[in-house]
């Protein structure tokens, strides 16, 4: 006697995927019963495939792709450009058969796959879309992220990797959520088109911030010995007045130019030019990462610091909702440090 579709329901979400992989060839009902369960897609699913089974496995999830209308995740890992095609391809069969797929992930795909896929995006009218994460490889090349502002629908956008410089208007302007970031090996986001961007995006309640530098927060000045202004930053923040969290960390030390000639450091943030405007803020919590002089490049045996500086008197009036903060605290020239907190 088989046994009730939802029994095997159950089952089945207690398998691994590859327990899932095996069952679904065993018999027309596992299969049945494997493919109207399926929320969340991942390709390839094996990360050390040759581009040719990448290729092959897109175009096998496109042909299989009515099947599982009820997919809600679609990940896409380390592919290249000769799976253009049936990478494509499978983002407009995707619209057309899962309504409910609300959150794409690209990761570590080539750069020009990146662009292709996030232009696509746009215009294969994926309705539920609510939720994109693109990570780029390491030491890959910018990306350029202009598309990303066509795709209205977005309320959470998550970008790791460095963006080019030409990038512009490619903040979404329904969002709720936004990270920012890149590795820790390679700190820079890459300029301040971020702050150009972002606002057009006032009903933005959460913003992480990971790895951004210097240059990420004020224009690099024509003389090297003058300091960066982050009046930008404070400015364009500033705007975000429905913001509940600001949350991340900044490498303190930002190197310009080609081996690291010049470098710029940023101190801390000035709470009086930060918070005034943000009086919905709940959590505030935002550090410096410092290296060594002699290894800025490789970032080893950091240590941390809180990133903003300011009379705890003055959060009173400026956040009143604070329910989480990280805070400095540095001694007068002329009083024992130890006397206060590390």
């Amino acid at each position: 006697m088989p046994l009730p579709i939802e029994v095997l329901t159950l089952i089945l979400a207690h398998t691994d995927a590859d327990d899932r992989h095996a069952l679904r060839a065993s018999s027309r009902v596992l299969c049945s019963s494997i493919d109207k369960a399926c929320i969340a897609l991942t390709l390839p699913r094996v990360h050390t495939c040759s581009p040719a089974a990448a290729a092959l496995a897109l175009r096998r999830a496109a042909a299989r792709c009515h099947r599982w209308g009820g997919v809600r995740a679609l990940t896409l890992i380390a592919l290249g450009a000769e799976c253009m095609g049936p990478a494509l391809a499978l983002l407009n069969v995707a619209a057309r058969h899962c309504p409910e797929l609300s959150f794409i992930t690209l990761a570590r795909l080539d750069r020009e796959l990146s662009l292709a896929l996030t232009s696509h995006l746009s215009s294969c009218r994926l309705a539920s879309l609510t939720s994109l994460a693109v990570t780029a490889p390491k030491r890959g090349r910018p990306l350029l992220l202009t598309p990303l502002g066509e795709l209205s629908s977005l309320t959470a956008l998550t970008i790791i990797g460095r963006a080019d410089g030409a990038s512009a208007a490619w903040l979404p302007p329904g969002l709720r959520r936004l990270q920012l970031g890149t590795h820790a090996t390679e700190p820079g986001f890459g300029g301040t088109s971020w702050l150009d961007a972002i606002g057009a995006c006032r009903g933005l309640e959460v913003l992480q911030l990971c790895w951004l530098d210097a240059l990420d927060l004020g224009q690099q000045p024509d003389d090297p010995s003058e300091a960066l202004d982050y009046a930008k930053f404070y400015a364009s923040v500033g705007q975000l007045v429905n913001l509940r969290e600001l949350s991340g960390v900044f490498c303190q030390v930002a190197l310009a130019g080609h081996g690291g000639a010049e470098s710029y450091v940023i101190d801390s943030l000035e709470a009086h030019l930060l918070l005034p405007q943000l009086t919905a803020l709940q959590r505030l919590v935002l550090y410096m990462y410092v290296a060594p002089e002699d290894q800025l490049t490789e970032l080893i045996f950091m240590q941390c610091k809180p990133a903003i500086k300011g009379p705890l008197s003055s959060l009173a009036a400026q956040c009143a909702t604070l329910e989480e903060l990280a805070f400095g605290v540095w001694p007068d020239a002329d009083t024992d440090a130890t006397h206060f907190p590390p």
